[in-house]
């Protein structure tokens, strides 16, 4: 288990350089492009496998349980048409194998997202199973990197306009094809004026669960930026209009966390910085070596995202003036009783069991308001570096 006590009995809200407007872009967008490196690079000696692929693995698990697949409300025959481009195996397809959509918000430089996504769609396409389309959005959006990242694959696509995870368009959330871009250029194809958008919207009302692409929504290092204000808007969103959500972060309030970004961090960044820059990148180099800005700020703005981490418990406390007031029928009604059930499983830090998450470590399960939240861990930086995760599904 995390090394060490919670170091604080709540979450704390303190300032993180990256958040403020006044903070340079340029020094900004290196940082988040650092952050992308540290998920998506295998540390040797020290990590099994990447962050990125321990998120995969995590996605996959949601994608695979049955409160996912099974919709007693859906037809025998698909309701949504394949996509051009898709090939799958007829004989292997279920019934159940709609369009699937993940909306990842907070998505900074792309995070893991994309090797998620590639993770994700060979796994499926061993199964013969439909791919999944990833979506990469943030109020930020760092259109460079994305287009990078989104010119390979074909389920990989990102919004182009600032997408406020309190207050997506409704589109967004509906999974429509709105705004979406392969490439910067795309983007000028797509509705602008507020007709255009309006008529977009039009089609998502009518729209049932039983018809509509399956959706999730993925907070990879993000969900802890938002305060309880802001998390309840998302919390709601999430749980209005989509069919599970996870919540990813590489650090929480344990003492392990403290002692590998205020220890481990800066020797780290020193020796793979070179390795994984290319020696164009001038301006990575001078603000980590000479003027060392991108280090000591992602150290304390480390410190400060581990003080901010909530709990499973934390979590759900969010849950629950929400729930009341919440639009869609499926999580209205009288709130459950909480049932909290620990179970403990693997402790190793070997390859990641996908079919299972109940195999990792210490896992925490909650049932209310017609879903079920999980939550755990998993090593990914010995010897304190743990990934967390929460996972919200709605219950059949």
């Amino acid at each position: 288990m995390p090394l060490g006590p919670l170091v604080t009995a709540k979450p704390v809200r303190l300032f993180e350089f990256c958040d403020l407007d006044i903070f340079p872009e340029y020094i900004r967008a290196r940082i988040h492009k650092m952050l992308h490196l540290l998920w998506t690079h295998h540390i040797p000696y020290i990590q099994d496998q990447a962050a990125a692929d321990i998120a995969a693995g995590i996605v996959c698990a949601v994608l695979d349980s049955p409160s996912f697949n099974t919709d007693h409300n859906t037809p025998t025959t698909p309701t949504t048409p394949t996509p051009p481009n898709i090939t799958h195996n007829p004989k292997t397809q279920t019934p159940n194998d709609k369009k699937t959509l993940i909306l990842d918000f907070c998505s900074g430089a792309g995070g893991p997202t994309a090797v998620i996504e590639k993770r994700v769609n060979a796994r499926r396409h061993q199964r013969g199973m439909r791919p999944v389309y990833f979506q990469l959005s943030d109020l930020r959006p760092q259109l460079e990197s994305w287009t990078q990242l989104a010119c390979g694959p074909k389920y990989l696509r990102f919004v182009a306009q600032p997408v406020d995870a309190a207050a997506p368009p409704r589109a967004f959330l509906a999974g429509e094809d709105i705004s979406l871009s392969n490439t910067v250029d795309d983007y000028h194809d797509k509705p602008k004026n507020d007709t255009e958008k309006n008529n977009a919207l039009s089609r998502t009302k009518g729209s049932s669960r039983s018809n509509r692409a399956k959706v999730v929504h993925l907070f990879c290092l993000g969900f802890h930026h938002f305060d309880d204000t802001t998390a309840r808007k998302v919390l709601r969103n999430s749980m209005n209009s989509a069919d599970a959500f996870v919540i990813i972060e590489l650090q929480d309030r344990h003492l392990s966390s403290f002692i590998l970004l205020l220890i481990l961090t800066i020797p780290l960044l020193a020796v793979v910085t070179p390795l994984w820059c290319p020696f164009d990148d001038w301006g990575m180099l001078f603000f980590t070596y000479l003027v060392p800005v991108i280090p000591v700020v992602l150290v304390f703005d480390g410190v400060v995202s581990s003080l901010r981490t909530r709990t499973l418990e934390e979590v759900v406390d969010l849950v629950r003036p929400t729930a009341t007031t919440a639009a869609d029928n499926s999580i209205r009604g009288k709130e459950e009783k909480a049932e909290e059930n620990k179970q403990t499983g693997s402790t190793g830090t070997g390859p990641l069991v996908e079919d299972d998450v109940g195999k990792y470590q210490h896992e925490k399960k909650i049932n209310i308001n017609g879903w079920e939240f999980r939550a755990g861990h998993r090593m990914h930086s010995w010897p304190v570096g743990y990934l967390n995760y929460i996972i919200g599904q709605r219950r059949l």
